[in-house]
């Protein structure tokens, strides 16, 4: 018999605002690889570095750094890394977690020129 254990994801990003270009730290647990769309048409891949460690080894969560250029509002999106075959179509997992990041004009005020 199989049986699927649910796994808690907590997904970070750091700093979640700030003027462009802003520099942003994504973390995420749960001992796993993850696909993350950054919402601004870039992607990555999360990879835990415990992956395959001993059972209670002390691990960092894993991250990745992305920078946003333009200021906007962007949704980031966590999901499950997707695994294609041959016999299994590539359809991407369902989001696990998102965070919304807000980066404003990095240009200076009026008041600041």
């Amino acid at each position: 018999m199989r049986s699927k254990i649910a796994v808690e994801v907590v997904f970070r990003a750091a700093p979640s605002s700030g003027a462009a270009p802003l520099g942003v730290q994504f973390y995420a647990t749960g001992g796993r690889r993850y696909a993350i769309d950054f919402g601004d048409g870039e992607t990555g891949v999360l990879t835990s570095p415990c992956v395959g460690a001993a059972p209670g080894s002390t691990c960092p969560p894993p991250g990745v750094y992305h920078t946003y250029r333009s200021a906007g509002s962007y949704t980031a999106i966590l999901r499950p890394l997707a695994i294609c075959g041959a016999d299994a179509p590539c359809v991407p997992p369902s989001p696990l977690a998102n965070a919304v990041i807000t980066v404003s004009d990095g240009a200076p005020s009026t008041s600041e020129r």
